[in-house]
């Protein structure tokens, strides 16, 4: 294949007969600079793919740590593991990279889909420990505290609706422990959005 491209020649190296003399009669060394283009090519095509294969694998296996609610006893917080969150900034940077490698061509659909996958799932982890940590506090005050919810009206009402939804994401994360499946669900990173907004204007 390699010498067809640099050529253009009928050379096959499927041929049980080829010998060194079709070989050479090829004139390599006048094409070197474009042999060499083609070798890196494939080293470089070769080195992406197995990285992204790496990255398959691996998210198979990543699951979220849990830890008891203090409020819910049918409720787990979800945690994700902080050298596991070292290791997905690191692929997304690897990616990245990949994303503007000049002999990405092959493997460009392949590489886009991670590059979507990996910022993905690091928007929604980023979002989920900020909204989960925000939703602890404020929820002992807007759902368990009679006094405040009478105090705060309308604005304890709101809070209850976005509550529920909060309860929902987790009961989610309990059902679906992997990473990359929780992370893939439809809307999660909207619904995580309107949750980071809704606790902080709660706080105002």
């Amino acid at each position: 294949m390699i010498c067809k491209e640099v050529e253009k020649s009928d050379f096959d190296f499927k041929n049980p007969n080829m010998n060194l003399k079709q070989v050479w009669d090829l004139k390599l060394e006048r094409r070197q600079e474009a042999v060499e283009d083609i070798f890196e090519r494939s080293k470089q095509e070769y080195k992406m793919a197995n990285k992204l294969e790496e990255y398959d694998k691996y998210y198979k296996d990543i699951n979220f740590e849990y830890t008891e609610s203090k409020s819910y006893k049918d409720l787990k917080l979800l945690f994700f593991n902080d050298d596991y969150f070292n290791i997905l900034e690191e692929q997304m940077l690897q990616a990245y990279n990949f994303n503007n490698n000049r002999f990405k061509d092959f493997l460009e659909n392949d590489i886009n889909n991670w590059v979507v996958l990996l910022n993905l799932m690091n928007d929604i982890i980023v979002l989920l420990k900020y909204v989960q940590n925000k939703w602890s506090f404020l929820e002992k005050m807007f759902v368990q505290s009679a006094e405040v919810k009478k105090e705060l009206g309308t604005k304890a009402e709101e809070f209850v609706k976005h509550d529920e939804n909060m309860k929902k994401i987790l009961r989610l994360g309990m059902q679906t422990p992997n990473v990359r499946k929780f992370c893939q669900t439809p809307n999660l990173k909207d619904d995580l959005t309107v949750l980071y907004k809704a606790f902080d204007d709660a706080e105002d």
